[in-house]
């Protein structure tokens, strides 16, 4: 061990020295918790010696040595710290300095800084160092962000590896660059499941160093951009309910985390309807209708009511399909504003139209592997005639079942079929404008896929249900009043 000292020259130490846990007239207190396996842990002084020569926070300058001078300034502070009635003590008769372990710490070599202050970071002596904190606080808050950065870095290295009072001090020069937003807290407070995202600006404090920092949202309905000097946040408003979630920033010199709250207001339809007066809209021609409509029962969605300033530019024309649903809220029509936005026919088509080349690219592969899986077992004879018989089978009795399962579980599971992911297009419960449930999922996929078991005249059957979709003010064919669901868009 002494040749690893004697090789760097710091072998000119002789004598001996003694380290007490204690002095004579204090006990050396050994703790009387026991650890989970029962065995008595060490003591305090023995803790702190141990720390301190395996971590290497004992090396106090930060050479690569420690000295037994510095083992006892570092055992003698954490054990006060500890213990405050315990005095370790030391009785040394030395010549030189005396190494007794090598560490990893070093100090920082102050790179990209001038080269007074390079050399001040550097210095062997603390006083220098800790002089160096003070022009290093000025460079922090430099508008030269590489500087800055140079800065950041040498105060790093000085809280990792200094001496207390040096590290003290650079720990309280990063914490003034430290990423501060404003506010602290982002409050969305209520807002109705599927309406436009709402946004919100965070202002970023401090000097341009504070400001180059990275968002990290820790949920995935929580959405940042750095715009300028700010962040623009913004909430889904896809899944209802109180989410509470955060927000990271991660900047050069520490970080910072801001909550985020919304309540999303799930999609509702009344339980009963009746008699409902509507407030007198205008015709096109000026006039006004006056008296109530009558609603009857309906499975119709309710969504977030509109706010007073937009009824009256969306008044509900007399005759019109609008005005024969339910009011959002008592007294007010049901307009365009106040619910989803939906989809119409030839979206939902191009949708189906992109499902049906999956379902039958997937069907391909099932039936081809079938008849190979056929054709070795039978020893290869007839593996074409195996082909034809499989394939004309499938498509006579599978088809409308495979499409029944496709639907079945991806509206289950996803809330949309692939082609309807890739279109945007989302599936949900007509009454709580949430996913489906799977007697909903299977009724719709039944209504849907199962007629089309029957060749041609199933698939013209499932075609013309689907045009009622046309006529209705919802955009709901025969199977969505069925299972009672509603396709909306997700990103409108």
């Amino acid at each position: 061990m002494f040749d690893s000292f004697s090789a760097r020259g710091f072998d000119s130490g002789r004598g001996w020295a003694v380290i007490t846990a204690s002095n004579a007239m204090e006990y050396a207190f050994e703790g009387t918790e026991l650890a989970e396996d029962h065995q008595v842990r060490p003591s305090v002084f023995t803790r702190a010696l141990a720390a301190g020569l395996t971590s290497g926070e004992a090396d106090l300058d930060a050479d690569g040595l420690v000295s037994i001078n510095e083992l006892y300034d570092y055992v003698y502070d954490e054990v006060r710290r500890e213990n405050p009635h315990q005095t370790p003590s030391r009785s040394i008769h030395l010549q030189g300095d005396l190494y007794i372990a090598c560490s990893k710490r070093r100090r920082t070599g102050g790179e990209g800084l001038p080269e007074a202050l390079r050399e001040a970071v550097s210095s062997a002596a603390a006083v220098s160092r800790l002089g160096a904190v003070s022009e290093l606080r000025r460079c922090l808050e430099s508008p030269d962000l590489e500087l800055a950065e140079a800065a950041c870095r040498a105060l790093r290295g000085l809280v990792r590896n200094d001496v207390k009072s040096v590290a003290g001090e650079a720990a309280r020069a990063l914490e003034e660059v430290s990423v501060r937003p404003l506010p602290g807290l982002l409050d969305f407070g209520r807002v109705g499941q599927f309406q436009p995202a709402p946004h919100q600006r965070l202002e970023l404090l401090g000097p341009a160093l504070a400001h180059a920092c990275i968002p990290h949202p820790r949920d995935e309905w929580i959405h940042a951009e750095a715009i300028d000097d700010t962040l623009d946040v913004s909430v889904d408003t896809a899944r209802p309910g109180r989410l509470e979630g955060s927000l990271t920033l991660e900047g050069k010199a520490g970080q910072a985390s801001v909550p985020v709250r919304v309540e999303v207001v799930p999609a509702s339809v009344p339980r009963s309807v009746g008699q409902v007066p509507l407030p007198p809209p205008r015709t096109t021609q000026g006039r006004v209708a006056r008296g109530p409509v009558a609603v009857g029962p309906t499975t119709a969605p309710r969504f977030a009511p509109v706010p007073p300033s937009r009824r009256a530019s969306a008044a509900t024309r007399v005759g019109h399909p609008e005005s024969q649903l339910p009011p959002s809220v008592p007294g007010s029509p049901v307009t365009p504003a106040s619910r989803p936005p939906l989809v119409g026919f030839a979206e939902r088509l191009a949708a189906r139209t992109i499902d049906y080349v999956l379902v039958f690219v997937f069907a391909c592969v099932l039936v081809f592997t079938v008849a190979m899986f056929w054709a070795a077992v039978s020893g290869g004879d007839g593996s074409d005639d195996v082909m034809a018989n499989v394939m004309a089978g499938f498509f006579f009795l599978g088809w409308g079942v495979l499409l029944f399962l496709y639907d079945w579980l991806f509206l289950r599971f996803a809330g949309a079929t692939l082609g309807k992911m890739l279109l945007r297009i989302r599936v949900v419960d007509t009454r709580s404008g949430g996913p489906l449930s799977h007697r909903q999922a299977a009724v719709r996929g039944a209504v849907f896929g199962l007629p089309q078991t029957i060749p041609l005249l199933g698939n013209l059957l499932a075609f013309f249900e689907s045009l009622a979709a046309q006529a209705d003010p919802w955009k709901r064919a025969l199977h969505d009043r069925t299972a009672r669901t509603l396709v909306i868009h997700v990103d409108r």
